[in-house]
């Protein structure tokens, strides 16, 4: 499909930052403080913060990829480089890794739904949309696959900063190259559409909650 290589490229490489991110957050900030504990607060702050995830995705299904998906990846990106530059300078406080991960979990770009839901743009076609999916699937997995690996050689053969800045740079790289996309925005969700009205949006539906919890309780 005209434009889908060069989009799911870009997706490809900004799932790639989320792989190593975990890793390679972790290992900065202890080799910094000294301190697992230190450390594994900031990833729980970072995490914490992806509660927001859904917002997020509305507000691009609501105004479109290029005015949301762009300054989320610059921001992003952006508060990586901080930490990594509160390593560099030798802080060793707890308090400012934890305000700038729960920053970055905030600001982090959705880039697995604005992909599928692009998916599901160009592949009217029930068939088609099955097999972009299973794409879509495979390569993930691929890539949290392959992820540590990559951080585990930057960590042998530099330092965990090191891998921090590549996993920034394949973040911005990646969402950029996304929100940019030649292809057509997706279109944005009527406000009164059935199911979507309200805070909890699709979370009205039945069906739905249930399927969710049964996700929850199976992780």
């Amino acid at each position: 499909t005209p434009g889908a290589p060069r989009t799911f490229t870009a997706a490809t490489l900004a799932r790639l930052s989320y792989g190593t991110l975990s890793l390679s957050l972790l290992l900065t900030i202890k080799t910094a403080t000294g301190s697992f504990a230190v450390a594994g607060a900031a990833l729980g702050a970072f995490g914490a913060a992806g509660v927001l995830l859904p917002l997020k995705s509305r507000w691009i299904d609501r105004h479109g990829r290029r005015r949301i998906l762009g300054p989320l990846a610059v921001s992003y990106a952006t508060a990586l480089l901080i930490i990594a530059g509160l390593a560099v300078a030798g802080v060793t406080a707890a308090w400012p890794y934890l305000v700038v991960c729960g920053a970055a979990g905030l600001l982090t770009p959705p880039v697995g739904p604005v992909m599928r839901s692009i998916w599901a743009d160009l592949t009217p076609d029930p068939h088609a949309r099955q097999r972009a999916y299973a794409l879509d699937s495979v390569v993930e997995e691929s890539v949290f696959t392959a992820s540590p690996l990559l951080v585990g050689v930057l960590v042998a053969t530099t330092r965990p900063l090191v891998a921090l800045l590549v996993t920034a740079a394949l973040a911005l790289v990646g969402a950029l190259g996304l929100a940019t996309s030649t292809l057509p925005e997706q279109p944005t969700q009527p406000h009164d559409a059935p199911g979507r009205r309200g805070f909890l949006g699709p979370l009205t539906s039945g069906p739905l909650r249930r399927v969710l919890l049964v996700m929850f309780a199976a992780v």
